[in-house]
């Protein structure tokens, strides 16, 4: 809501050749070569690729709650728990380890026309995949007989189990990124800014098998597949004003698409096996936009930043079919909202060591089409329900900084932050197993960061930073109960430290991070800890090492999460990692 994270990737000037190769705990690898030059000193070429892989761990438990009934083959191997709202269950078993591939291949091209032109063009392809091995059920019977399905005793409760409980799908995403674009200096020292981008994700699908009746060597399922496309283009012109300030004007058009497709499979080990369509939901928006903004110095040490953003959104042709339900297929009315946001900040400097900042300023936010069109259920049975009548969100922020100086190595930086949201947009928990889009009247958070970087000698840096954010429902005619509450997805405090050695040929980098714990329920019912689902706080330090064998091949040793840490974030978390690497450049 607040701003936009703008990443320059580095124009090679000479030419370059990087090589890696790594291998880590899980049977992880990892595999990257990239190369770069500047051709006829006017053309920087840079290209690259990377392959990970692993064979995972079992990230997803398999929980239940058997019935009060004494009948059914007694079993033992279940492990006591409860759920994320402290009622009584039982973990029999697991998915097996969750393994998982990445690649991804890159060219960047950039021209300088002359000294004051250049245009660029760039393409990415980025693919990941994951599936499931080998489930397991910890339940045995007298004889000693591992059990899959049936009906069971457990600990005096009866269960009808079946063996497309301990089954979860694979999936898979692939998207091609394309970006080009061309920059020019113009007269008295005005820079035109021209570029524009299409992102086609031509496969995104996941497969769930129907639990009932799947087994581990096939049976039923579903296949969902969700193909989407996005088109932007956005053009800026900055100029200076009597040498001492700025003004940018810019516009900018972003088009998405995305339709979401599921399917029967005759059997979910098999994505070919495919047949009837039994849902469809699809939608567009486009968002017309301009914006301004003047940098202005008032006085020698201070300077004013003062500008306005214009959003036109539009969604339409909206669609949702659940194939052979009475009252499908749905079309919905096509929607539009427009909003003038401004913003302001000062940034004052009494002294050269001392740096003073405040600003202030509103936002806004429209729904995208997954949340507008896409219904989904998780492999774990909980429907995320979209919502065609939801309406863009808007914000009012306002915060105020310090950082200041210490001497020539140590910094220190404060700052408090303000966000009050309308209509504020999120998954609302209707039920344990639904959530649906929904807009809540007002929600606002506020808090302070805190950091510190020194470098007491040349040899060492040392850091470290803390987040507290109070977050509260603080109107929701949707559901009253969750007034007073905190958001979902928001923790209260996070907190970073670390520090980095260097010696000799040696260096050294240990970091910890501390993130507290959150709700995934909007009356925050789920305050269990420890268990699957949850949203456990943690603690997690890591360390680096790499040694630097000539000038130009390093190896590299790290362990994460050194300490053992065990907790949720829903799915159960790594423990500690190994890995082990070696990097050349050439």
């Amino acid at each position: 809501m607040g701003g936009v994270v703008n990443i320059l990737t580095r124009t090679p000037q000479e030419r370059e050749v990087t090589i890696k190769s790594g291998y880590g705990t899980d049977n992880t690898w990892t595999e990257y070569a990239s190369y770069g030059d500047k051709l006829y000193d006017r053309l920087s070429v840079f290209a690259s690729f990377g392959y990970k892989q692993s064979d995972g761990y079992p990230t997803s438990l398999v929980v239940v709650k058997p019935g009060t009934s004494h009948a059914g083959t007694p079993v033992n191997g279940a492990v006591p728990t409860t759920d994320n709202q402290g009622n009584p269950a039982y973990i029999i078993g697991n998915t097996g380890d969750n393994n998982w591939w990445t690649d991804s291949g890159s060219v960047k091209l950039v021209y300088d026309i002359d000294a004051n032109s250049k245009a660029f063009f760039s393409y990415r392809i980025d693919q990941y995949g994951y599936g499931y091995d080998n489930p397991q059920s910890f339940l045995n019977d007298s004889s000693g007989n591992n059990i899959f399905s049936g009906t069971v005793n457990i600990n005096g409760g009866r269960l009808v189990l079946h063996e497309g409980s301990f089954l979860t799908g694979g999936g898979g995403v692939t998207q091609n990124i394309y970006h080009g674009g061309y920059e020019t200096q113009l007269f008295n020292d005005a820079v035109l800014k021209i570029s524009g981008g299409f992102l086609d994700m031509p496969d995104n699908w996941y497969v769930t098998p129907t639990s009932a009746t799947a087994t581990r060597s096939g049976g039923p399922g579903t296949i969902s597949s969700t193909p989407s496309q996005m088109y932007h283009t956005d053009v800026q012109l900055s100029f200076p004003v009597f040498e001492k300030h700025l003004i940018t004007f810019g516009g900018a058009f972003r088009y998405d698409e995305a339709t979401n497709q599921t399917n029967n499979l005759t059997d979910w080990t098999d994505t070919g096996s495919k047949t009837n369509l039994t849902y469809e939901a699809k939608g567009k928006d486009n968002i017309f936009s301009f914006y301004t903004q003047a940098e202005i110095a008032l006085l020698r040490n201070l300077t004013l930043y003062a500008g306005a953003r214009g959003d036109y959104w539009e969604t339409y042709d909206g669609m949702a079919n659940q194939v052979g339900s009475p009252g499908f297929p749905q079309y919905y009315d096509s929607n539009s909202d427009f909003s003038i946001n401004p913003k302001g900040s000062l940034v004052y400097k009494p002294l050269d060591t001392t740096t003073l900042r405040a600003s202030i300023g509103t936002a806004f936010r429209p729904p995208d089409v997954y949340e507008l069109y896409r219904t989904w259920v998780t492999s774990y049975g909980t429907t995320y329900q979209a919502n065609p009548n939801l309406i863009p969100e808007t914000s009012f922020s306002w915060d105020l900084g310090v950082e200041q100086k210490l001497g020539s190595s140590t910094v220190l930086k404060f700052d408090y932050f303000n966000n009050t949201i309308h209509d504020f947009i999120y998954a609302a928990s209707v039920s344990p197993n639904l959530n649906v889009e929904t807009n809540a009247g007002k929600a606002e958070t506020d808090g302070f960061e805190f950091g510190i970087e020194t470098k007491p000698w040349e040899c060492l840096k040392v850091f470290s930073n803390a987040t507290y954010i109070h977050s509260e429902m603080l109107d929701n005619p949707a559901n009253p109960l969750t007034v007073g509450k905190q958001l979902v997805g928001v923790p209260e405090y996070m907190f970073n430290l670390g520090g980095e050695l260097t010696y000799r040929k040696f260096s050294f980098t240990l970091t910890g991070r501390y993130v507290a714990k959150q709700y995934s329920n909007d009356q925050n019912l789920d305050r269990v800890s420890g268990v699957y689902g949850s949203y456990d706080s943690y603690f997690v330090a890591d360390l680096y090492v790499r040694y630097k064998l000539t000038n130009w091949v390093t190896l590299d040793f790290a362990i994460n999460n050194m300490l053992g840490e065990e907790y949720f974030a829903y799915y159960q978390a790594p423990g500690r990692q190994f890995f082990g690497g070696l990097t050349a450049k050439f």
